[in-house]
C-alpha cells in the first residue's frame, strides 16, 4: 500500500515523523510526498466549498479553503468557519474545539481566541504519534538557544516491557527552567498520556511538576520518568561523575 501525504504532517516534529514513518514502512505502508501515482492512496481532502457561493456573503476564498482570524472569524466578521474548510489538519478534536470556539463567538460575543499551540492531537496509528505544543524546529526559531530537550524511551518503564511494546520515544522541548514548550510522543498508548502533558502546557507548569502523577507500571510513568532525566541531565558534571564513582564502589 502507498500512502501519499502531499504536506506530511507540515508542523510534526521531524525526529517523531521519522519514526512514524519506519514503523508504517514495516508495517508494509509506503509513503510518498511527491503527486501520486495511479494506485497510491492520497489524503489530501479538500471540502467542496464552491457550490456554497460563499462570495456573495461577504466571505473570502482562497484555492478552495476559507481565510480565517483568530476568532474563526471570516472575511465577513459575521459568518465563522471552522474545520476542514480552515486548510489545516482534518483531525476531529482539532475541529471540535474550533466548532465551540465558533458557536461561543457567534451566538455571544466573538473574544474568544483559539490557540492551537495547546491542543493536543494525535494519530491512531498502531504505534501512535501524540504532540501538543511545539516542535523542536519551532521552538529554536522562537527561543534560539534557550531550549533544552530531554528525550525518554518506552523502553525505560516496566509496562513498555510487560506489554511487548519497548519501542517508543517521549520527546520534550522545555524551556531552561523546565517551562513546557512541546511534547512529542511515538509508541502505545501516546494519545492518552500526552493529555496531562496539554493540561501542563495549558497551566504554565514544568516537566518537574509530572515527577509523580503516575502509578509505577503505567503507561504514564514515561513522563515521570522524562522528568528524573531532566533533573539528572542538569547535574554538573562533576556531580554526576562522583554519583557514578559512587555505585561503582558500592557495587
Amino acid at each position: 500500500m502507498t500512502l501519499h501525504l502531499p504536506r506530511p504532517l507540515a508542523g510534526t516534529d521531524a525526529e517523531l515523523f521519522l519514526l512514524l514513518r519506519s514503523h508504517l514502512e514495516a508495517e508494509g505502508v509506503q509513503i510518498e510526498t511527491e503527486p501520486p501515482s495511479g494506485q497510491a492512496f492520497s489524503l489530501d481532502r479538500l471540502p467542496q466549498i464552491a457550490a456554497l457561493n460563499l462570495e456573495a456573503a461577504g466571505v473570502e476564498v482562497r484555492s478552495n479553503l476559507i481565510p480565517v482570524n483568530a476568532r474563526l472569524q471570516t472575511s465577513n466578521p459575521r459568518i465563522y468557519a471552522c474545520g476542514e474548510a480552515l486548510g489545516g489538519y482534518g483531525l476531529p478534536n482539532l475541529a471540535e474545539v474550533e466548532a465551540q470556539v465558533a458557536i461561543e463567538n457567534a451566538l455571544f460575543w466573538p473574544r474568544r481566541s483559539i490557540n492551537y499551540g495547546q491542543i493536543p492531537w494525535a494519530i491512531q496509528t498502531r504505534s501512535e504519534l501524540a504532540q501538543v505544543g511545539l516542535s523542536e524546529r519551532q521552538a529554536r526559531r522562537h527561543y534560539g538557544r534557550k531550549v533544552e530537550i530531554v528525550r525518554q524511551a518506552y523502553r525505560s518503564i516496566d509496562r513498555a516491557t510487560v506489554s511487548g511494546d519497548p519501542i517508543g520515544l517521549c520527546k520534550f522541548v522545555l524551556k531552561p527552567d523546565g517551562k513546557i514548550l512541546g511534547a512529542h510522543l511515538f509508541g502505545a498508548n501516546a494519545s492518552e498520556t500526552i493529555a496531562p502533558i496539554a493540561l501542563a502546557l495549558q497551566q504554565n507548569l514544568s516537566i518537574q511538576d509530572l515527577e509523580s502523577i503516575a502509578p509505577h507500571a503505567t503507561w504514564g510513568e514515561i513522563l515521570s520518568e522524562s522528568a528524573r532525566q531532566w533533573q539528572r541531565d542538569r547535574r554538573p558534571n562533576w556531580q554526576r561523575e562522583w554519583i557514578e564513582r559512587w555505585f561503582d564502589w558500592r557495587r
